[in-house]
Order: C-alpha cells, then structure tokens, then sequence
C-alpha cells in the first residue's frame, strides 16, 4: 500500500522562512509527501519563491481557519498533517 502525507501550510507573506521549509520537506526519505501552499494574498514574493519546490499552490482568504480549510479541500493524500 502507497501511502502520501499531505501536508498543508498556511501562508502569508513568507518569502524569507518558507523556502527553507520546502528544502527540509523535499529531503525526506520514505515518504511520499504532496505539499500544499495555501496562500492567505501575500505581498511579497512567497509564491515565487515556492514555485521552484513544486507544491500545489491554493489561494485562499485571509485568515487561519479559510487557509487550511482550502488547502484540505485540495488534499488527495491518505493522511494530512497540518502545519
């Protein structure tokens, strides 16, 4: 049985720490793991940024609750963890 760990990320103009986080997630091993951006309208360059790490990239609202909500709704993976 194949697993896939969706993992889903609330996001608002992290241009500066979520890459770093994308490097960490696609260095692991025995796991496959489908990442998924739910964007809040950041200003900066975060999605840009994010794209060379190939996630699934939702924009969502503002706010927590409507960020992980749209990212969950996109979600295909057996388990979710929510960060």
């Amino acid at each position: 049985m194949n697993l896939t760990l969706s993992v889903i990320i609330p996001a608002l103009n992290e241009q500066d720490c979520l890459p770093t986080l994308l490097a960490d997630l696609n260095s692991q091993k025995g796991v496959s793991l489908e990442i998924i951006i739910a964007d809040g309208g950041s200003t900066d360059d975060t999605l840009n940024r994010c794209r060379p790490f190939d996630p699934i990239i939702v924009r969502a609202r503002r706010g927590r609750a409507s960020q992980l909500n749209a990212g969950f709704r996109r979600s295909n993976g057996s388990d979710i963890l929510f960060l």
